[in-house]
């Protein structure tokens, strides 16, 4: 009578170690994923938000960055999805539209918001809906005025080319 039992404990402990390593976000961070395209593999906040962010970590510098640019002229204001979060989420909420997707906003001036996360692992943050995160590159900022610089934190200005 004890060997089934024996038996049966073996077979949940295993269920049980199984249903821990594909739930937890051990899988996503022993493959280092770098996104979460579906809900496929989950992650987690505490195992990989250092690696991806996926949370948003922010700085004494993104604070005084977004201090500065509430200062300045209302444009759009372009960042990943973390930043639009701190971005809507400080006094700069209701001040400025932003915009939070990986192409460039189809406007003339905006400013390119790059948080210190992003700007130390020259990546950008998007999401759509709770819980799906994926990484970009930063954008190509060749033909932009870098306005403001704090550690890794950066403000950069579009440029307006006129065509002939």
């Amino acid at each position: 009578m004890q060997e089934p039992r024996k038996s049966a404990l073996v077979i949940l402990g295993i269920f049980l170690l199984l249903f821990y390593f594909l739930t937890s976000g051990l899988l996503f961070e022993i493959t280092k994923r770098q996104g979460s395209g579906g809900l496929d593999v989950p992650y987690s906040i505490g195992l990989s938000n250092s690696r991806v962010n996926f949370s948003g970590s922010y700085t004494s510098s993104d604070i005084r960055a977004l201090s500065w640019l509430s200062e300045q002229d209302l444009l759009l204001v372009w960042s990943d999805y973390n930043g639009a979060i701190l971005t809507h989420s400080t006094k700069m909420y209701g001040k400025a539209p932003y915009h939070a997707w990986p192409e460039p906003p189809k406007v003339y001036e905006y400013y390119l918001f790059i948080t210190s996360w992003s700007g130390k692992n020259d990546k950008f943050v998007f999401g759509r809906i709770p819980g799906v995160r994926w990484l970009t590159d930063l954008p190509d900022t060749t033909n932009m005025e870098l306005v403001y610089i704090d550690g890794y934190t950066k403000i950069y200005k579009s440029i307006i080319v006129l065509e002939d």
